[in-house]
């Protein structure tokens, strides 16, 4: 008899039990003890696996029900709702809020907490991920710049689009430029 979605992922008794924390340096450790990786979820312990009692590093087990990621009972959801799902179970909520509404220009004063450097098929980018006075965090990409973290710049952006990433609402800006003082 052919394993349906639920028993290929170990969904045995309705639920897995998925792994919260570091655990990339305790990667071979989990997979000695019976736990399996799925990229939706990261390391998990399917239903019919001893769990040991004692984890490595900062891992929380948390017990993960096959209803939370599957609403008619056969299949899987689709990996934005899966994913949305997870991040409020795998993450802390920040006190970050969306600001302004998508089209708003915003005058602001934002300290870079983040630049990551992306390289796409355009060409040399940066990811400014930033905060206000208020914790509410900012994202900005742009060829043009690439500001340093710790920096901080008066500007005037556009909001792009509100975003959750883990658990984190993001504003997301464009055309931004500074403000002279």
């Amino acid at each position: 008899m052919q394993k349906n979605s639920k028993e290929k992922l170990g969904f045995v008794g309705d639920y897995i039990t998925i792994c919260k924390g570091q655990t990339f340096p305790f990667k071979d450790w989990l997979k000695e003890q019976g736990a399996r990786y799925n990229p939706k979820w990261n390391w998990y312990f399917p239903t019919d696996v001893e769990i040991p009692e004692d984890m490595p590093g900062d891992i929380e087990l948390i017990k993960l029900y096959w209803n939370q990621v599957s609403a008619n009972g056969k299949d899987l959801n689709n990996d934005d709702t899966i994913k949305e799902f997870l991040d409020t179970i795998l993450y802390e909520p920040t006190p970050s809020e969306f600001q302004g509404e998508v089209g708003d220009k915003l005058i602001l004063e934002l300290t870079v907490q983040k630049a990551i450097g992306l390289d796409g098929y355009y060409g040399h980018s940066t990811m400014h991920i930033m905060s206000d006075s208020d914790d509410n965090v900012y994202v900005w990409t742009t060829a043009a710049k690439s500001w340093e973290e710790g920096s901080v710049h008066k500007l005037i952006g556009t909001v792009k689009d509100h975003k959750i990433y883990r658990n984190c609402k993001q504003t997301v800006l464009t055309r931004c430029r500074e403000k002279a003082s």
